[in-house]
């Protein structure tokens, strides 16, 4: 998507964060713009300020984890704007620096619903009401640098974030044919909140499907975890066990 003036921008988790700042980076390019978030002062808050910068904004309490709210929330959508075109799922569950066996079962699920299932919901009640209009669109998820890296401790975040990606990739393949983007957001703590709204946008128009917001420290972290598996590789072309096998499909190929 080249021009986004006059389309419809949906942010799942957008009162605050990087929600709210990729929310006033699609105000400024002319879109408008629905702020879901459970936070229902937050949620005012936000669409104020939106409205202070003469931005076309509405609100919509939404429990992202909950589909039935998701798709309550779609509707309002359509009723206050008639279409949809980009959808930004930047709903996160804080990150827990908790080793193996210290979270509760309860802690858990709240991670998956709002990490994995609100994502889920999102593509699955969104993307046929983007087809259904035919011109285009673009779904936003948002990782972080825990989406490639893993940490002692850090498990359940980048667990669910690499599941993120997994989601991501696949639906890229998918809709790409039918005129509709995916993208993966990593955005390094420390970036700017107007630099990381400003960087969706232009990775959404450049059709990116991994908008990472800085390489440096990243990069060499990321490459010291696939190099490893490259190693692996390599074992494994050298092991006399698998030598003599015939080669496999992959069953999902």
């Amino acid at each position: 998507m080249k021009d986004l003036r006059g389309k419809t921008a949906f942010i799942a988790g957008g009162a605050d964060g990087a929600g709210f700042a990729i929310a006033r980076a699609f105000g400024g390019e002319g879109m408008n713009v629905m702020v879901a978030d459970i936070d229902e002062p937050a949620l005012h808050r936000a669409v104020d300020d939106l409205r202070g910068k003469n931005i076309n904004a509405r609100g919509v309490h939404t429990d992202v984890a909950r589909r039935g709210s998701m798709r309550k929330a779609a509707l309002e959508t359509i009723s206050a704007f008639g279409k949809v075109h980009v959808v930004c799922n930047s709903a996160n569950v804080p990150p827990r620096n908790a080793l193996l066996g210290c979270l509760s079962e309860g802690d858990w699920d709240r991670i998956v619903d709002i990490n994995i299932h609100a994502v889920v919901h999102a593509a699955e009640v969104f993307v046929p009401l983007i087809e259904s209009h035919g011109e285009g669109g673009h779904i936003v998820n948002i990782g972080s640098a825990a989406s490639f890296i893993v940490q002692p401790g850090g498990e359940a975040d980048c667990g669910t974030h690499f599941a993120v990606v997994a989601l991501t990739e696949g639906w890229n393949e998918q809709l790409g044919p039918r005129n509709i983007g995916v993208s993966i957001v990593c955005p390094v703590v420390g970036i700017a909140p107007e630099s990381l709204g400003r960087r969706v946008v232009d990775g959404i128009k450049n059709d990116e499907l991994y908008i990472f917001t800085q390489s440096g420290e990243f990069r060499e972290m990321a490459e010291g975890r696939f190099e490893p598996i490259r190693e692996a590789f390599r074992k494994s072309q050298l092991s006399p066990t698998l030598r003599d096998l015939p080669p496999r499909i992959l069953p999902f190929a």
